[in-house]
């Protein structure tokens, strides 16, 4: 809960608060970012995984509270958002040195070219993953 309750004040506190002008496009990755926060923390909120290996097989088990009240294409398409999160997570991280660093190298690019280069990765990856 408390990581819902961080990021819902990281958003508030970047809409509202003026950073200027020149760090306007990394503002944009930062609230990418804290939204992504905010996906994950309410993830969790439902529903957390479980490594086990039992007799030389890895088996992930899935738990959560409120997982026995929900229909189970509801807690199928939970379990496929939370490993599609969680498990690529790693790639998003980036996103924000990369766009630093497209600020830095190309300063007479687009800001929407920046985020399009710094975030196309990650997104084609969440794509592929609901693509059934």
């Amino acid at each position: 809960m408390a990581g819902v309750i961080l990021n819902i004040s990281l958003l508030i506190l970047l809409c509202r608060k003026d950073i200027g002008r020149a760090a306007r496009l990394y503002r944009i990755s930062c609230m990418i970012t804290a939204l992504l926060g905010l996906y994950t923390s309410f993830l969790l909120l439902l529903l957390q995984d479980v490594v086990i290996l039992v007799d030389d097989c890895l088996a992930v088990v899935l738990y959560g509270s409120l997982l026995f009240y929900l229909p189970n294409r509801v807690i199928d398409h939970l379990a496929v958002a939370f490993f599609t999160q969680v498990h690529t997570m790693w790639q998003t991280i980036s996103a924000p040195s990369v766009v630093q660093w497209m600020t830095l190298a190309h300063p007479n690019s687009s800001s929407a070219r920046k985020l399009l280069y710094a975030y196309s990765i990650p997104a084609l990856f969440y794509i592929n993953t609901w693509d059934d």
